[in-house]
């Protein structure tokens, strides 16, 4: 090994590309922390975001391939309608191929040091111009359908199909105006060529620019959504208000479309904007292994992080966005059941069966398979690690092992209830199963609950934490913990089992019995959910406000990098607790009150099968959030514990 790190108790294969960076004092750290940059890169930023991408661009060819026939058999007030819909499919067409392109293959087999301008330049500006026509899609797509509800002549009279294609054209256009000059300005902050753009200065104008322009794309498209929701909701309720049933249900599906556009670009606008204000100011080399980048790795690693998540997010939301599309369009509906050989049942019924097919089948049962895998790898690096510490360290991880369990199990028994689903079981095993999901999620709760209090704890009554908290204690903490969602979860198991079987120890039916269990599953699981959120937010504040207080008074102690990370972990988890609460209330919230029996295909269902989309993505949609949230709690804590990273990293590179 090279002088510069011969002290470091790990050792790395890199090292032999930063022998000749020696201005600094840390850097057994430093090469620690740029060894987890380069695994990050590897799996978040190419097997996953590539895998994703790749989907993105079969399904979206797949919707284009339905459209484009549809369109051209459509009738002249009909296509108005439909050429911002093409438009938005060949955007997330070209942007699915050219992200495709630039993280898989560009960066892998033609790195920056070795390739021509030119040739990242080319795919830098496409990208560009897919992202912002697909921007401009979404907003031309907002305003036809705010002209076409609110004001028909004009729709009907004055604009016709050739004015929709010029602002298509235009669309375009603008975009090539803006992606030309900022690509080729990002470009050479990668590669010289025939503009230079250095690190120290001129990239960090580039990436200011870059944040403003992207900011402000955004913030149009989702200020004329917003506008034009608002607008439809309240025509909407005034065509209910004169008896108007077949528009008001036509105009509710174009709406719940609407929402849904809105959601996903508001998720993508915090996923974007929060990697690139991390960005702004930061002097980092296109090359990974310089000094420049091996002095800020710490940095680059939350960079790495934030921008890997930016890529992640995208490719779903091109997953979801053509999916959302043939949910919500009659003619692409129609088309895609004829495609899969499926009978020929009417519309509603027929939507429900897809929603739920692909939403609360598919996409969960692949997350929560890659979710049970990660939580898996996460036990067996951290029960080895858990078993080794002392009892000073070992407090710190007895709910951190019981939430790892409790993944685990929310995900294996998440899973075997999408299996079960297609047979016809008694109520004995209904009850064992959900039983078994209740149990998980609630000691998951406790498990956090846990974690925040003994890291408030140790960080700011640090004396009654070591005197009078011993690892009995937590134990007996944990073991209060599952005790009590024991208790909690047989009682809310009972009743769900005798929803989906007839057999239990009671009858319970649609008019009395599922009502009430609605309310008190809404009651419970609020509380469940307020608890961890007060109480994290209370720990976050608190750690943040001693952090200050002691760096006044010039104590850097608690500055340690395992309170640091520590902090940041739990940053991201009251945030992921943030969107599963959302996710989990507002569905929850919506049911009560509504009586859907446990079959699709009963009568009581097929009345009401207008009113039942709605809930459908409801349901679908906290199944989504929580198989995302099993797979983001381990990766946190594979990312931001540096005793867990260590090992991790180890595995990888050896």
């Amino acid at each position: 090994m090279g002088d510069l790190f011969s002290n470091c108790t790990d050792h790395y294969p890199i090292e032999k590309y930063f022998q000749n960076c020696t201005n600094t004092s840390r850097p057994c750290e430093l090469i620690h922390d740029f060894a987890v940059v380069a695994q990050l890169l590897t799996i978040l930023d190419f097997y996953i975001t590539c895998t994703l991408f790749l989907l993105a661009l079969i399904i979206n060819i797949y919707f284009l391939w339905i459209c484009v026939p549809l369109y051209w058999k459509m009738s002249y007030e009909t296509r108005k309608r439909y050429i911002f819909v093409i438009s938005r499919c060949v955007s997330s067409i070209s942007a699915a191929l050219t992200l495709l392109i630039l993280r898989c293959i560009l960066y892998v087999y033609f790195p920056p040091e070795t390739s021509s301008y030119w040739l990242y330049a080319v795919v830098i500006i496409a990208d560009n111009i897919s992202f912002y026509s697909l921007q401009g899609s979404y907003i031309g797509m907002a305003i036809l359908l705010y002209i076409g509800v609110l004001h028909p002549v004009y729709f009907s009279r004055r604009l016709t199909v050739r004015n929709i294609y010029i602002l298509a054209v235009s669309n375009v256009i603008l975009a090539i105006l803006i992606s030309v000059p900022l690509g080729a300005f990002q470009t050479a902050t990668y590669i010289p060529g025939p503009i230079q753009c250095e690190s120290h200065h001129c990239a960090p104008v580039v990436g200011l620019i870059n944040f403003v322009i992207v900011s402000l794309a955004f913030s149009a498209t989702i200020l004329i959504l917003i506008f034009v929701f608002i607008c439809l909701s309240f025509h909407i309720h005034q065509s209910k208000k004169i008896g108007s049933y077949t528009s008001s249900q036509t105009l509710h599906h174009a709406r719940i479309r609407l929402g849904w556009t809105l959601t996903a670009i508001i998720v993508i606008s915090l996923a974007e904007g929060i990697p690139s204000s991390f960005l702004i100011g930061l002097k980092a080399d296109s090359v990974l292994n310089t000094c420049n980048n091996f002095y800020q790795a710490d940095r680059l690693v939350q960079i790495t992080v934030f921008t890997s998540i930016d890529s992640i997010i995208w490719a779903i939301v091109l997953i979801l966005d053509p999916l959302a599309s043939v949910i919500f369009d009659h003619s692409i509906m129609n088309k895609v059941t004829h495609h899969i050989n499926r009978s020929q049942v009417y519309y509603y019924v027929d939507t429900i069966e897809v929603i739920i097919y692909w939403l609360n089948l598919v996409v969960p049962f692949i997350l929560l398979t890659t979710g049970l895998f990660l939580n898996a790898y996460y036990l067996t690096v951290l029960l080895p690690n858990f078993i080794q510490m002392n009892d000073i360290t070992r407090k710190q991880y007895v709910f951190v092992v019981s939430r790892g369990i409790s993944s685990l199990s929310a995900a294996s028994a998440m899973l075997t209830i999408r299996i079960v689903e297609f047979l016809t079981l008694n109520y004995v095993v209904y009850f064992l199963f959900f039983m078994i999901d209740d149990l998980s999620f609630y000691t998951l709760l406790g498990s956090y609950v846990g974690s925040a209090v003994l890291l408030y704890l140790a960080t700011v009554r640090p004396i009654f934490y070591s005197l009078c908290i011993s690892v009995r204690t937590v134990y007996k903490l944990a073991i209060g913990n599952l005790i009590g969602s024991i208790l909690l979860s047989a009682t809310t198991a009972v009743f769900q089992a005798a929803e989906q079987s007839e057999g239990g120890p009671f009858y319970c039916d649609l008019d009395h019995c599922q009502a009430a269990i609605n309310i008190v599953m809404f009651v419970i699981v609020s509380l469940s959910f307020l608890i961890p959120i007060i109480t994290l937010s209370f720990v976050l504040i608190a750690l943040y406000c001693y952090k200050n207080r002691a760096e006044s008074v010039g104590s850097f102690a608690s500055e340690t990098s395992i309170f640091k990370s520590a902090r940041t972990r739990l940053a991201w988890t009251l945030f992921t607790f943030t969107l599963i609460s959302m996710s989990e209330g507002i569905p929850a919230s919506y049911m009560v009150g509504l009586k859907i029996d446990g079959s699709i295909t009963t009568c009581t269902n097929f009345y009401q099968a207008d009113h039942l989309i709605v809930p459908a993505i409801m349901s679908s949609s906290q199944v989504l959030a929580w198989s995302i949230a099993l797979i983001v709690d381990p990766l946190c804590g594979l990312l931001f514990d540096p005793r867990i990273r260590k090992t991790w990293v180890q595995h990888v590179i050896f």
